[in-house]
């Protein structure tokens, strides 16, 4: 009878330690398949969080690029406007100082041909307009009023024509630049018969060729 209650009790506790074995072995399988479970949605988080950096990345770069380009765009927008500008103001200032030089003549005392220092003044502005613009020639027109003969005031036009010219020359203009005519009386700035209108008409006028 002992014998026989302890190999009841021996068979016992064999079952309960094989069910203890079991519930240990289910256990860890669990523990081992919550651990993968883990690890994967790590990775996956990761790669997501990844993916979402090269994409903002990206999408940085691309906005930088963007804002780059229409920076480089406007600026160089502004520029060409800017010098276009620029060269409009150039040419419209360069116009009114060709049209100012042809515009101011200088006078002479009756049946003179000598250059008052009224006169002297003007032409000097003239050398240095000449001297910045190289490229420019000019014709140099002698006039008288109406008294005297055609051919005495032909010959006086000139005289006063020539003065002019050598006094540029003495300013550093080449001759070469400096074409000389004379109208004599044929072209009065003033047609009237006065005074005034005869020392308006005693003048040498410049055009730029």
């Amino acid at each position: 009878m002992e014998m026989k209650a302890i190999m009841q009790m021996e068979k016992g506790r064999f079952i309960v330690i094989l069910f203890i074995c079991i519930g240990l072995m289910f256990i860890g399988a669990c523990t081992k398949k919550r651990i993968g479970t883990g690890y994967t949605s790590a990775a996956g988080a990761g790669n997501q969080a990844g993916t979402g950096l090269n994409n903002n990345t990206n999408n940085t770069i691309g906005q930088q690029g963007s804002e780059s380009n229409l920076s480089e765009s406007g600026l160089n927008g502004n520029n060409t406007g800017g010098q276009g500008t620029q060269a409009g103001q150039l040419t419209e200032a360069a116009q009114t100082a060709r049209e100012q030089f042809e515009s101011n003549d200088i006078f002479f005392e009756y049946n003179s041909a000598a250059l008052l220092p009224e006169a002297q003044a003007i032409l000097m502005e003239k050398a240095e307009w000449l001297q910045n613009n190289p490229q420019a020639a000019i014709v140099v027109e002698g006039h008288t009023d109406e008294r005297g003969t055609v051919a005495y005031n032909l010959a006086l036009g000139d005289r006063r024509a020539e003065s002019v010219r050598a006094f540029l020359m003495e300013l550093g203009v080449n001759v070469d630049r400096i074409r000389t005519v004379s109208y004599g009386e044929e072209r009065p700035l003033d047609n009237g018969h006065t005074e005034a209108a005869w020392a308006r008409n005693r003048r040498a006028h410049f055009v730029v060729e």
